[in-house]
């Protein structure tokens, strides 16, 4: 059995046990069967696909004398690949590249 809660929210026999059709119906946040539903939904898919996911950032840094500030931009891509599994249920895998960035020029950072 896959651990999870994606797991959970994609599997049919699961969510045809609760009547849910997604097309016409609001989902209850409150039912833990539909609240994982709905997350699944948001990131990711139930069908043999990829979806990526584009993010950028700052990181910041905390010191005792100046408190938190900004260090260095981050940028990068997130690509989750959606296979079916065993049990009506599915797995991703998860590929992620990016880089740093200077926060006054945007560019990728040097050092």
């Amino acid at each position: 059995m896959i651990g999870g809660i994606s797991a959970l929210a994609v599997s049919p026999q699961l969510v045809s046990g609760q009547g849910l059709n997604i097309l016409d119906h609001k989902i209850d946040l409150n039912d833990p069967v539909q609240n994982a539903l709905a997350y699944a939904k948001l990131v990711g898919t139930s069908d043999r696909s990829m979806v990526h996911i584009y993010y950028k950032g700052t990181i910041f840094g905390m010191t005792p004398e100046e408190g938190v500030k900004p260090m260095i931009g981050h940028t990068g891509v997130l690509k989750g690949v959606w296979k079916p599994w065993i049990n009506n249920s599915f797995y991703t895998s998860l590929y992620d590249v990016g880089y740093f960035m200077d926060l006054k020029t945007g560019l990728p950072a040097e050092e």
